[in-house]
């Protein structure tokens, strides 16, 4: 890998990009590379992704970005000076312009952190890993790197996701153009903007209904035919996506969209449309989810937010092409999140504890407010 300079994120932050240089057997930007954005957390898990990703080399144009870990982060919820509805704002340590322009601003009543403590901001490793699709996202709308001139669309990939020879389609060696050959019939022929390609959660109902997936590969007049027997699925609703391929013009409505909460401390209403949280779109990374909800529901038919579909094996009870596998756990500073978890309880009280917390110290204390006042609701409507 050889570095080729850097690029103020839309934060004001300086981030190192990386691409494979030039050379006999390296990947080199062209027409016919998938553009391909990684970040690993861990050296584990970068050795386990490129295991897979380096039988496609010739396929991949990379862009490797700095990991973020959440140490790197600071969360804050000043209810001193705002009261209790006070937005809860992250910010990037590493920026210059740190505690001047947030990553992200959460108003009240902060998504749905009061019912679940484990997920989106409540957990300090998927702040992080919301941070790197953000970069991602911002990096591909203003094509910030060589691998992404002209290019219409772009992979997206977390450290936790891996090609399975027998359960994925195709070979690791073809998945490149396997995916972009998807891509380009999906958006061609329903408009799909977002292909999901590492799935789960996708349960058979979803509040209350069924939620059956529709084979879009079988839908003979758009004369879809994926390579290696891979199945397009528009499916109602599922939770978690670790990889996907995003077509350019909706990652820049993403960060238009993000922009635009942020210029306006995360009040959207009236000012963007929500890009991520639709039909046949998963909400992953979680803090995506609760953020831009914060924006106006998009319009029924509407083409300016998320068209999903997902990528399927040619199995009929595989739903992904790419496994999400998480046997390589996610580490601070070498430590495994259990570990943290297990370590986490009552106040960190020095330096080092802190960092041991997957959780922001900020998020404790919207946390402890909001489960004093809940008693007090329900007394209210006891009575």
């Amino acid at each position: 890998l050889m570095r080729v300079g850097s690029m103020h994120s839309l934060q004001g932050d300086i981030v190192d990009l990386y691409y494979n240089a030039p050379g006999p057997g390296r990947n080199v930007p062209g027409p016919q590379r998938m553009p391909v954005f990684t970040s690993p957390s861990t050296s584990e898990r970068s050795k386990r992704l490129w295991n897979w990703l380096a039988d496609g080399l010739q396929g991949w144009c990379h862009i490797q970005l700095p990991p973020v870990h959440p140490e790197d982060i600071v969360a804050t919820w000043n209810d001193t000076r705002e009261g209790s509805q006070a937005p809860v704002r992250f910010y990037n340590l590493s920026s210059p312009a740190v505690l001047k322009k947030p990553l992200f601003v959460v108003q009240p009543p902060w998504g749905h952190i009061s019912q679940d403590d484990t997920s989106g901001m409540a957990a300090a490793h998927k702040v992080a890993c919301a941070a790197y699709h953000l970069q991602a996202l911002q990096c591909f709308a203003n094509r910030c790197h060589p691998c992404l001139h002209g290019a219409e669309f772009a992979t997206v990939l977390e450290d936790d996701v891996t090609f399975v020879p027998g359960s994925s389609p195709g070979s690791a060696a073809t998945f490149p153009q396997l995916i972009s050959d998807a891509a380009r019939q999906a958006h061609a022929n329903f408009n799909v903007n977002k292909l999901h390609l590492a799935v789960q959660h996708l349960s058979a109902s979803a509040r209350g209904q069924k939620n059956d997936c529709v084979d879009l590969t079988s839908r003979t007049a758009q004369h879809i035919r994926l390579l290696s027997g891979a199945r397009l699925l528009r499916c109602p609703k599922f939770t978690d996506s670790h990889a996907y391929v995003i077509e350019h013009s909706h990652a820049v409505r993403v960060v238009a969209a993000a922009d635009s909460l942020l210029k306006h401390d995360g009040n959207g209403l009236g000012r963007c449309t929500n890009p991520w949280n639709r039909y046949g779109c998963a909400d992953d990374p979680g803090l995506f989810g609760t953020f831009f909800k914060q924006c106006d529901k998009p319009l029924a038919n509407s083409s300016s937010s998320c068209v999903g579909a997902v990528l399927a094996s040619p199995h009929p009870s595989i739903m992904w092409s790419l496994l999400h596998n998480n046997s390589a756990k996610y580490k601070f500073h070498g430590v495994s999140i259990a570990k943290y978890r297990k370590d986490a309880g009552g106040q960190a009280r020095t330096h080092s504890n802190r960092k041991q917390r997957d959780r922001y110290e900020a998020i404790d204390r919207l946390l402890a407010m909001l489960h004093t006042k809940a008693p007090a609701r329900r007394a209210r409507h006891a009575v």
